[in-house]
């Protein structure tokens, strides 16, 4: 994503990560001056409760006479009730028989039961006899029991995620983005729901705050340069006025469009939610901001979770959920640094055919590329993306079988360069935000276009929605896999000419390929290798060819979304290499056709068994 944008990645997320820059609006970051205490002591493992431990067993007896078909439709089914916010948005509430008008419970000991279960999954799994199963049936096997033992795996690590954060994995920005584009409201009972569930925010961020305490009493406070951003971010929600709040404007601009409310009814509901902000979530959110300010006197001055106890475990552990590979961070610094002087390479033969000067900067060069290629006006944006991505469509006929039937919408805002995917009942489609609020250098906004909506992200997303995979497949955020495939996207336009003309747009491939590249020497930098803000965003803003304020902007986002930025460029290169190993195999059979619908039929997954099924493919030819 562009640098103003932010991103989010989780369990059958809705919000998908993205292409370039970093998480905050801010153009330059300044390390907070003092060198506060580091917080002690050494995190512990949490326990369950007697009560916990009385519903997890419970569930285990359950799964002890199940068999993987019934693990499926009911044990995963009973974990995923416990997150109602995502069935809603996802529209599987009805479906799954949600019976209750809530919000998701973020407190540790319920997630921590939550956990509990998954490992309870994995542990049946493990005794089931898989000898007699089909192909498809161990592909649903193997997936669960990755997913199971990754959502297990966190348990030891709990109190290391930074819940309050500016970034779009934080608590206060995931229950924003809830009610601002992702609850429905179309009938008189979505907005009694609305309001229901409205009046429910001030309890969670209840909830956070004991969070924030309770991680702090582990030694675990999120580092003072972050944690400015997101005291400056939540107070936005105070100072910026009822009509701009982010759980009331699309409540106040859509409930007129709502038939079967009577005017009366549509003012009293208008008038419920402004009071329910005003004098529940305001004060809820000036509570957060005073704790906040209260723990930033006490936070680290360092970024990076290998300052704390168990930090590097912490890391391994990110490292293999995003990535879906045992990868170690020296590995995947290594790998960074050849891509990085690979992609630069690339970059100087580009440059040197437009006939810019040697002896200039990489972000010199970027900065002619972005005034040779010009500026789209702020209004022609979201238009020129739509072009974009429509030009896309009538392209990839000779590369793809088939294509999804949800639509992708361009959503112009502040914040841009993600994607959220599509309500499965078709009420809600996927859509690409695009920051719209200035111009936009043009160079970027084709590979943009082609990660965030089609051929990328929404081309897989929608299509695993529209297969007959269980649920939790078709829903499934594998890192490595989504975000792999959102830059093969962009590799695959370079590959197949559809910046032939467009030298520019090439560059701006390359720009933001070299962006995935640097991330996997930052990211483990950062939280392997101890490397400070200034380092990184040193390294970043001379290898990238960003400015200084965009550099610490990304390197603030990695700081806090741990491992997540590794994801994209291992992604791409397995994705490349199984392309390879199967034109390598077929010779002239080789048809680029299947080895996507290969790819893409089965849905996201580890990359250790996308791998396996091309090799399973392969050897049936």
């Amino acid at each position: 994503m562009l640098n103003k944008s932010l991103a989010s990645i989780a369990l059958s997320t809705l919000l998908i990560a993205c292409g370039g820059g970093g998480g905050s609006s801010n153009s330059n970051v300044t390390p907070a001056p003092t060198t506060p205490s580091t917080p002690a002591p050494a995190p512990t493992t949490p326990v369950l409760s007697m009560a916990d431990q009385d519903v997890v067993s419970a569930f285990a007896d359950d799964l002890s006479t199940m068999d993987l078909q019934d693990i499926i439709d009911d044990a995963v089914i009973k974990i995923e009730l416990r997150d109602p916010e995502n069935l809603v948005a996802l529209t599987l509430d009805d479906d799954y028989g949600l019976t209750t008008v809530g919000l998701t419970d973020i407190s540790y000991s319920y997630e921590l039961t939550t956990l509990a279960m998954w490992q309870a999954v994995y542990d049946r799994l493990q005794q089931l006899d898989t000898s007699e199963y089909t192909q498809s049936q161990q592909l649903n096997f193997d997936v669960l029991s990755w997913l199971a033992l990754e959502q297990a795996e966190r348990t030891d690590f709990i109190y290391f995620d930074y819940q309050a954060t500016y970034f779009l994995t934080s608590v206060p920005r995931q229950t924003q983005r809830f009610f601002s584009d992702l609850h429905p409201l179309e009938t008189a009972q979505d907005a009694q729901n609305y309001l229901a569930r409205l009046n429910l925010v001030s309890a969670k961020i209840g909830q956070l705050i004991a969070n924030l305490q309770e991680a702090e009493s582990q030694g675990i406070i999120e580092p003072q340069i972050t944690m400015q951003f997101s005291i400056d971010f939540h107070q936005r929600i105070l100072t910026d006025g009822i009509q701009s709040n982010p759980y009331f404007s699309r409540f106040n601009e859509q409930i007129d469009s709502i038939s079967d409310l009577t005017n009366e009814q549509k003012a009293a509901h208008r008038q419920t939610a402004q009071d329910i902000v005003e004098q529940k979530i305001n004060p809820a959110y000036q509570q957060l901001i005073n704790l906040l300010n209260d723990q930033i006197t006490r936070a680290p001055a360092q970024i990076g979770v290998g300052q704390f106890e168990r930090g590097d475990e912490y890391y391994m552990q990110r490292l293999g959920f995003h990535t879906t590979t045992d990868m170690t961070p020296q590995q995947i610094h290594d790998l960074g640094l050849q891509e990085v002087a690979r992609i630069q390479e690339e970059l100087n033969e580009k440059f040197a055919s437009l006939g810019y000067p040697q002896n200039e900067t990489l972000e010199q060069h970027f900065n002619r590329v972005a005034s040779d290629s010009g500026f789209v006006p702020a209004a022609e944006v979201v238009p020129t993306y739509e072009a974009l991505i429509e030009d896309a469509e009538s392209r990839m006929s000779d590369l793809f079988s088939r294509f999804p039937v949800a639509e992708v919408a361009v959503i112009g805002g502040e914040f841009g360069g993600f994607y959220i995917r599509a309500a499965l009942d078709g009420s809600r489609p996927g859509a690409f935000y695009a920051s719209n609020i200035s111009d936009e250098p043009y160079f970027t906004m084709p590979t943009l276009a082609y990660h965030e909506a089609m051929p990328g992200h929404h081309m897989q997303i929608a299509l695993a929605q529209e297969t007959q995979l269980p649920d939790f497949r078709r829903n499934l955020s594998a890192t490595g896999y989504i975000e792999g495939w959102g830059l093969y996207a962009e590799y695959l336009a370079g590959e197949y000419g559809w910046y032939e003309n467009d030298i520019y747009g090439d560059i701006g491939r390359l720009n933001f390929e070299i962006l995935r590249a640097a991330r996997l020497v930052v990211d483990t930098g950062i939280h392997a290798f101890g490397w400070s803000f200034q380092e990184a965003s040193e390294y970043f803003q001379q290898n990238v060819g960003v400015s200084i304020g965009s550099a610490q902007s990304n390197i603030a986002r990695y700081s806090i979304y741990t491992g997540q930025a590794t994801a994209y460029m291992i992604g791409m290169l397995k994705l490349i290499e199984l392309r390879e190993l199967m034109r390598d195999a077929q010779g002239a059979e080789f048809d680029i056709k299947r080895f996507h619908d290969l790819v893409l039929d089965n849905g996201a997954m580890p990359l250790s068994l996308l791998e396996t099924n091309v090799q399973l493919a392969i050897g049936s030819d």
